[in-house]
């Protein structure tokens, strides 16, 4: 993480089941090396993730773009 110009003890990400989650298993053992504690919370909606990302309930959500995000911020849905 002291890479991306910041450190964490853990880091709690948002993603869907498949394939977001299996990839952030596969990485959690290289975080883990690294000290970061790799927390997972899938979800099947896409609303959630981002309610709780702006709450700070979440460090980030792996599945959001863009696009999305700035439509939901404007609108309250989604494109």
């Amino acid at each position: 993480m002291a890479s991306l110009g910041y450190s964490a003890d853990q880091l709690t990400i948002a993603a869907t089941a498949i394939p977001n989650a299996e990839i952030l298993e596969f990485i959690g053992p290289v975080l883990a090396k690294q000290g970061v504690d790799l927390q997972i919370k899938v979800f099947t909606d896409y609303v959630q993730p981002n309610v709780q990302v702006a709450e700070k309930r979440l460090d980030a959500n792996l599945f959001e773009h863009l696009p999305s995000s700035m439509s939901l911020t404007r609108t309250g849905t989604r494109t």
